[in-house]
């Protein structure tokens, strides 16, 4: 049997003239660590293509990376806010509301849970620093790595992604400066940070659907609990 094919999203940098496609390795590491095939879907993929390029994935990832396009959900204008790219956003909303129609699973990552609730109608906070007060830390310094845990969120071990990790309190990592704000009317919440800010979320699809989280998973693949969200991906798009 072949291996479930994941088409991940990628970034669209400017460096030295030109541009470059680029996406952290943890993101395809972890499909091919839990029994997938990773297949990176460039910026310029043309979306007359995308019901083309979905009839060959297995299921989505849609990957971290710099902001949704304010514009897209009315947000509130910050000089934080950095490193958009309106290909990037259309080519996503498009995979993404194609994946749901056809039900391919969908697996969304920091940019990726946020760029999920802005395609089904919900908004984000721009700048977390000014609009959401908070003891907590979010962004994360760089230099402490991608694997240091430095806050806990609590789990609604009902819905889908209570069942595949399987406890209710758990610590994770955490590098954003944006989040949810309003959220989506067909998209559920399923962790919180303890400050109540949205940490999951996931749309009533069986068996998968549609589930996004805000810390990084791909980075955390030694903890067990981690590594159940890429293996349930994977096996529900075995199915």
């Amino acid at each position: 049997m072949i291996p479930p094919i994941i088409g991940i999203t990628v970034s669209r940098n400017y460096e030295n003239f030109q541009f470059y496609n680029q996406n952290p390795s943890a993101y395809a590491e972890a499909i091919v660590n839990s029994g997938g095939l990773p297949l990176l879907i460039p910026v310029e993929f043309p979306l007359g293509h995308i019901t083309g390029i979905l009839s060959q994935l297995d299921g989505l990832l849609i990957s971290g990376g710099d902001d949704v396009d304010t514009r897209l959900y009315d947000g509130e204008a910050h000089p934080a806010v950095e490193g958009i790219c309106e290909e990037r956003d259309q080519l996503e909303i498009e995979l993404l509301k194609n994946a749901i129609q056809v039900k391919k699973p969908v697996l969304g990552i920091y940019r990726g849970i946020q760029l999920i609730n802005v395609a089904l109608g919900g908004t984000l906070y721009t700048h977390l620093p000014a609009q959401y007060k908070s003891d907590l830390v979010h962004s994360t310094p760089e230099e402490y790595g991608r694997d240091t845990l430095v806050h806990e969120v609590e789990l609604d071990l009902d819905s889908k992604l209570g069942k595949i990790i399987g406890i209710n309190q758990f610590q994770v990592n955490s590098f954003h400066h944006q989040a949810i704000q309003a959220l989506a009317s067909d998209l559920v919440v399923t962790a919180r940070a303890t400050d109540g800010l949205i940490e999951a979320v996931e749309l009533a699809d069986d068996p998968f659907g549609v589930i996004g989280v805000q810390w990084h998973p791909e980075c955390l693949l030694a903890i067990q609990s981690q590594l159940k969200i890429f293996k349930a991906f994977i096996a529900a798009c075995q199915k």
